[in-house]
């Protein structure tokens, strides 16, 4: 389908969904809005899947799940499944702040800037290199193997940490590089290294890594392959069906894992609990299990504990954390001895209230902006986050532009972003950090990175570059 025709077909299944919410559904504006946007971005991220890897259309649907479609879910049908967390707060009060908030994040991703290349150029530039793509990315592979397995048998210092994760994620990068090769094992290699993660994260029990991998190279494969859109969208209904179950299972699986101390069978043990799950499941069961995995995907519900406690126990905080946050963005812990740190429950007891022990929650975009702004405060810093984010993905193809081999490295980058439900100072501190560790590898490493691709570039030269004038002759 041509890219004018994808459009209005999104419009129109866009509008067919709002025309039937509006005619049998007894819901609030809010709600039927929430699933409408919802619904309007899942089509368009459908729609630009083959064209390129959508890192803004993927921040935005995920974004919008987890505050619009989630908390209208639980206002509407499943928050009387749920006795403990369920959403207290009146869904006007809610969607008052949030449905702003969101949309003004959304208009600052969407403001253009000037970008006029195709993702598909790239791919197209870097075909052209197979042999440097082997060698760079077996050696990725190395290093990514090295300092994940390093990092379980050796305990580096903590301010060490983000840099063997960084490391770790390598590998990815380069099964995109050997993706690109002419190595003859690179299917295996492929392979290999996607079943080696799966395993890998069973034993550890986080599977949101494995999950946003698997979007992200997802990605890549349609870029190239351009499976036709029916395809895209049965893999994404059985994807959703899997996650569902998966979900469902997930505490009880990390549970046996982590609690009860289970060190072997873990594959056994999370398909013994999958296939119990769908056995006995019935509608009693179902709708308990859709609250349960819900309320995993509902930032909503972190968001109105915030609602809760600000301004009515305590005023609003003035961007005093932001300020804090910015400052630990843009300064190494060397330097700035009492950084903030990321991952605990001091913000959420500044934000929430009362202290967590044990494990944190993320307060999110749209609650880092509640929190140190308010209504009106946070609808803006929202905006400019969202402005934020897409001034760094235009940064990212203008630099791809020039060195083609930078474009693989987009998962390395905004690994973070997509999970929407984190905090502005996490993914801002994951996209400066990667990135200047990006640049120190390609200043260690520019024969390999940059000049070995330099010739490839996708950045026009002037006419007259590299052209000689004749030279003037005597008579």
């Amino acid at each position: 389908m041509k890219k004018g025709f994808d459009t209005y077909l999104v419009f129109i299944l866009t509008g067919f969904v709002a025309l039937l919410l509006y005619t049998s559904n007894d819901a609030s504006d809010y709600i039927k809005v929430s699933y409408i946007i919802t619904f309007y971005l899942g089509a368009k991220l459908i729609q630009d899947l083959g064209s390129k890897v959508p890192f803004a259309n993927l921040v935005l649907f995920i974004t919008a799940v987890q505050y619009l479609m989630s908390p209208a879910l639980d206002y509407e049908y499943l928050g009387k499944y749920n006795p403990y967390f369920y959403m207290r707060i009146p869904q006007e009060q809610y969607f008052s702040y949030v449905l702003y908030a969101f949309l003004a994040l959304w208009a600052g991703f969407s403001i253009p800037l000037s970008r006029k290349f195709k993702d598909i150029d790239f791919i197209n530039a870097l075909k052209k290199n197979p042999k440097m793509n082997a060698q760079i990315g077996i050696n990725l592979i190395y290093v990514g193997f090295a300092a994940n397995y390093l990092s379980r048998i050796i305990t580096f210092p903590t301010a060490f940490n983000f840099m063997v994760s960084l490391l770790g994620l390598m590998r990815f990068i380069g099964i995109l590089f050997v993706w690109l090769s002419d190595h003859k094992y690179r299917k295996w290699i492929l392979i290999g290294v996607m079943v080696e993660f799966t395993i890998y994260t069973m034993a550890s029990a986080i599977l949101i890594q494995l999950i946003i991998l698997s979007i992200f190279l997802y990605s890549y494969y349609t870029l190239v392959n351009k499976p036709n859109k029916l395809k895209i969208v049965s893999l994404g209904i059985i994807s959703l069906v899997l996650l569902f179950f998966v979900q469902s299972v997930k505490k009880d699986y990390r549970d046996l894992i982590w609690k009860k101390n289970v060190q072997s069978g873990n594959a056994g043990i999370f398909s013994d609990l999958l296939v119990d799950k769908i056995a006995t499941m019935n509608e009693t069961n179902f709708w308990y299990t859709a609250a349960t995995v819900n309320l995993r995907l509902n930032q909503g519900w972190v968001m109105q504990l915030i609602m809760l406690n600000l301004p009515n126990r305590k005023p609003f905080l003035n961007g005093a954390v932001l300020e804090e946050e910015i400052v630990g963005i843009l300064l190494p812990r060397f330097i700035l001895i009492d950084k903030v740190a990321v991952q605990t429950s001091d913000k959420f007891e500044k934000f929430v209230g009362y202290r967590l022990n044990g494990y944190t929650i993320a307060m999110g975009i749209l609650g880092d902006g509640y929190g140190n702004f308010g209504i009106e405060g946070g609808m803006i810093f929202c905006f400019f986050v969202g402005l934020f984010f897409n001034f760094c993905i235009y940064l990212f193809y203008r630099i791809s532009q020039k060195t083609p081999s930078v474009y693989l490295w987009g998962i390395f980058i905004f690994f973070y972003l997509i999970r929407a439900g984190d905090d502005f100072y996490i993914i801002g501190n994951w996209i400066i950090k990667s990135s200047m560790m990006l640049a120190v590898v390609y200043f260690m490493y520019k024969s390999q990175l940059v000049t070995a691709y330099r010739k490839f570039s996708l950045r026009k030269r002037p006419a007259f570059a590299g052209s000689q004038l004749p030279l003037p002759t005597t008579q």
